[in-house]
């Protein structure tokens, strides 16, 4: 049952050829998401196409429950699997900063959107302006033309949450 799963086998479940993706620089975390990961690679086999991807980048709080974020986002990992068309979701590790980064590579837009409305997504979604100090969720296509080796971004709008008040200077 996929209510159960965690995050930490989410490549398990990722779609061929996106069960390979894997980031190529410890500081993956903050770097442009082209040169964070492995996607050269994981499309070398692909001759073209185009799938939606959604990045959730974050400076998470030194008192945030840490526990109650991973229920959270494995309860919408799980949801988004029975919802179908998600191919890969990758979630990070924090670096010494406390910056965070996941991913989520889609078939279509379409489906994403619904998943971000379903109960689990909306609840962990919740959970943002409580434990993050700030977060950033970037929308791009992705695709490869014929021909090309190199895949490329087609940026979309996204969405920042960039509080005024500064916690990190709140809590030291």
């Amino acid at each position: 049952m996929m209510r159960g799963m965690r995050v930490v086998d989410a490549a398990i479940f990722a779609t061929p050829p996106f069960h390979r993706l894997v980031p190529i620089t410890e500081r993956y975390q903050t770097a442009p998401v082209l040169e964070a990961f492995n996607w050269t690679d994981v499309l070398a086999e692909i001759p073209s196409g185009h799938w939606y991807l959604v990045v959730f980048r974050s400076l998470r709080r030194h008192d945030a429950d840490d526990g109650l974020l991973v229920d959270h986002d494995d309860l919408a990992f799980a949801e988004a699997m029975r919802l179908g068309g998600l191919l890969r979701y990758y979630k990070g590790v924090m670096d010494p900063e406390r910056h965070c980064v996941s991913l989520c590579v889609w078939e279509r837009r379409a489906q994403a959107r619904v998943a971000t409305a379903l109960p689990d997504h909306r609840a962990a979604a919740e959970l943002t302006h409580r434990f993050y100090v700030w977060y950033d969720v970037e929308r791009h296509i992705l695709r490869k033309r014929r021909g090309s080796r190199q895949p490329e971004l087609v940026g979309l709008p996204g969405y920042r949450h960039r509080p005024s008040v500064d916690w990190d200077a709140r809590q030291n």
